[in-house]
Formats: structure tokens, sequence, C-alpha cells
């Protein structure tokens, strides 16, 4: 079953509604890491990538099942941004767990782009021990069957865990193909179009970029696909308060 609000595009949405501060030079919570993630294509600051894979370690697990492709969507596409970064970004990291470098050689293996194999070829073998092991297991596994480390692509694989990743990648970009890729699941059965519908009307809520993509795709849909987005976009411009417990 989908998770509820257990996907990163939902949760960060959730995160974002409850407001968020102005972003300083230097992340200090998971809150702070989470406001700079959701809103990274408005604002870049690449600098921060090795603070806030820091602190995610520190004050949550990015490496649950539930947490893992959004953030692989993310780091993927901002690596992919960042070539010349990529040398200091691993050696900032030296010393650090073994989930961390694992993380950060996922994320290269999810950039997909020459710059970032070609590092984690590099860094295999020149590399502290700790990533250069698990480096080279990610580069000899030549068909990627894992749909948590490989790349973000616009392909008709659909999971779950694709449109967490989807999301995690325009949160890096702002890249519109990616909301049009989950448009285009709101009219699939079961949870997965319970979970593009649910995603969709969070972030259309609080990136009008999203909402304005969403309003355009009503003028450009008929039948049941029009009546989804028609009640996404209703739904963003007058969400519902949040119940207090």
């Amino acid at each position: 079953m989908w998770r509820k609000i257990s996907s990163l595009g939902l949760a960060l949405s959730v995160v974002f509604l409850l407001g968020r501060r102005a972003l300083a030079e230097r992340l200090y919570s998971l809150k702070d890491t989470q406001d700079w993630m959701y809103s990274y294509y408005q604002h870049p600051k690449p600098e921060l990538v090795p603070n806030a894979i820091r602190i995610l370690f520190e004050e949550s697990d990015p490496m649950k099942p539930d947490a893992l492709p959004g953030n692989m969507g993310f780091y993927g596409r901002v690596l992919a941004a960042n070539p010349d970064r990529i040398p200091g970004w691993i050696l900032e990291i030296e010393g650090q767990t073994e989930d961390q470098w694992f993380f950060m050689a996922n994320a290269l293996w999810n950039c997909g782009t020459k710059n970032c194999i070609d590092a984690l070829s590099r860094f295999s073998r020149e590399g502290p021990p700790e990533f250069g092991r698990l480096a080279q297991q990610l580069l000899n596994d030549k068909k990627r069957p894992d749909p948590m480390v490989s790349p973000v692509v616009l392909s008709p694989e659909s999971s779950g865990a694709t449109i967490d990743m989807i999301w995690g990648a325009f949160y890096a970009t702002g890249d519109r193909r990616y909301v049009e890729r989950i448009i285009g699941l709101v009219t699939h059965s079961g949870d997965e179009g319970k979970a593009a519908q649910a995603t969709l009307a969070a972030n259309a809520a609080q990136h009008p970029k999203v909402l304005n993509i969403c309003r355009q795709a009503v003028n450009n849909s008929t039948g049941g696909k029009k009546k989804i987005l028609r009640n996404i976009v209703a739904e963003a411009r007058h969400p519902k308060t949040p119940e207090k417990r």
C-alpha cells in the first residue's frame, strides 16, 4: 500500500506548508535541510550539500526505503549540475559512517552522467577504502536492477519509489517535465494514481510553478483526467487547514 504522507514529495510539502524561514548560509537542523531541499531550484546553494548530508544522518534516516528514492532523485540531479564540486564533496565526508559513503556512491550512480560515473570510477580506485568498495559494487552492477539507484528518467516505469524520485529531481531542478510525468500518472489505478494525485495537490499548493503547469494540463486534458486535474487545482488554490491535534 502506498505510504501515507511518507513520500518525500508529500512530506516536504507539509513541512513547507507549516512555514519556512529565510535560508541561512549554513544548515543547523533537519527543518533547515528540508527547507533547503524543497526550495533548492528557486535558491540553489550547492555548497551546502555536505552540511545537508551530515544533518540528514544525524537527525533522520535518509537510507530508509521511504526516504532513499526521493533523496536519490534530489542529490542525483544536484550532482549532475555540479561536476566540479564532486571531488570536494566526497573528500568532505571522508571519515564518516559507511552509510554516508553508501549514500554518496548511490547519488553518483543515480546521477548517471559521464562526469558522475567517471567520478565514481575514479574514487573506487583512488578514494578512501570505504568509498572505493561501495563504488566498485555499483560499477559492477551494469544492469542497474534496483530502481532506487537508477537514474531518474522519463521512463514508463512508475512505482511509488519512482514518484518520490521524480519529485526529488523536481526540487533540485525545477524542470517542468518532472511535473508533467506525475500528471501522466494521475489516472493510474490503485495506490500509484493516489500517490500521484496526493503529491501533485500538495506541491501545487506550495509551488506556483507546479500550479501553473497543472492549470495548463487542465486545458489540454479531457475526460476523467481533466476532472482530476481540475480538482487538484481547486484544492491547491483553497487548501484545507491542517487539523490541530
